[in-house]
């Protein structure tokens, strides 16, 4: 139940991860079983970019290193995650409000 134990070698110019699972900083588990992600598993993907779904409410976990986000589910949110992958500024995350019209 580790999502990230085993990162993929990076083989094209932007490595972008997707995981389902419970970020624990130190990897060291919860009270309740879950897919667990520790700020050292994101570190050692060297991805540009990790998409983390799990949580109902929209974060930024890890390091800081390797941006890593969960977007939250949309109806509570109310947000989604943009990403943006540029040479020239690298990666960017904005959170976009939804419009429910």
């Amino acid at each position: 139940m580790v999502p990230l134990r085993t990162p993929r070698a990076r083989t094209s110019r932007w490595q972008v991860v997707l995981a389902h699972g419970h970020y624990e900083a130190d990897g060291v588990p919860p009270l309740r079983p879950s897919w667990l992600i520790s700020d050292g598993e994101i570190d050692a993907t060297g991805a540009d970019y990790i998409a983390l779904g799990h949580w109902n409410r929209a974060a930024q976990v890890g390091t800081g290193r390797i941006p890593a986000y969960y977007s939250g589910s949309p109806d509570l949110a109310k947000t989604v995650n943009v990403i943006r992958l540029s040479q020239a500024a690298g990666v960017t995350v904005t959170r976009e409000p939804i419009r429910w019209d």
